[in-house]
C-alpha cells in the first residue's frame, strides 16, 4: 500500500531533483572549505566530492538526511543487513544533534573526522572492497 504524500515520479524529475541535492551540498562543501577545520586533510576536495556523491547514494529520499530507513537499505545494499537496533546505535554514534538521523555536516565530519564509528569502518571497507572488484552496473544481458 502506497502513501498519498510520496511523490512516485521518476525520469526527468527524479534527475532535477539529484541535480538540486548535489547544488545544495556542494554548496556545504564550499562553506566548510572556507571554515579551515579539514585544512590538514589531504585532497580533501576530491573526497568532498566522492563522499557527496555516496551520501547523495545513501539518502534515498532526498531530504538531506541519512535515517534509520536511509540506513536500513543502504547496510542491505551493501549485504550488511542490520536489525533496526543496530541501524539505531550507528546513527547515535554519529548523530551530535538527537534527532535520530545523520546529516551531510555530520556525515562529513565522521568521514574526515579522527573518530572510529561503525558506519564509517564499514563505508571504508565498502569502498575498499569496490576498488578490488569490478562490479557491473548494467543488469545482465537477455537469453536467447
Amino acid at each position: 500500500s502506497r502513501s498519498l504524500d510520496m511523490d512516485y515520479q521518476g525520469g526527468k524529475r527524479h534527475g532535477a531533483d539529484l541535480e538540486r541535492e548535489k547544488a545544495k551540498l556542494d554548496d556545504l562543501n564550499q562553506d566548510m572549505l572556507e571554515e579551515d577545520n579539514f585544512k590538514e586533510v589531504e585532497d580533501v576536495e576530491e573526497k568532498l566530492v566522492e563522499f557527496r556523491d555516496k551520501f547523495i547514494v545513501f539518502d534515498y529520499d532526498m531530504d538531506g538526511l541519512i535515517g534509520v530507513m536511509d540506513m536500513k537499505k543502504m547496510m542491505e545494499d551493501m549485504g550488511q543487513a542490520k536489525t533496526h537496533l543496530e541501524v539505531m546505535k550507528m546513527i547515535r554514534e554519529v548523530d551530535k544533534e538527537n534527532k535520530d538521523a545523520i546529516n551531510y555536516r555530520e556525515f562529513i565530519d565522521m568521514m574526515l573526522g579522527t573518530k572510529t564509528t561503525v558506519l564509517k569502518l564499514i563505508l571504508m571497507f565498502e569502498s575498499k572492497a569496490k576498488d578490488l572488484k569490478d562490479v557491473p552496473k548494467n543488469p545482465p544481458p537477455k537469453r536467447s
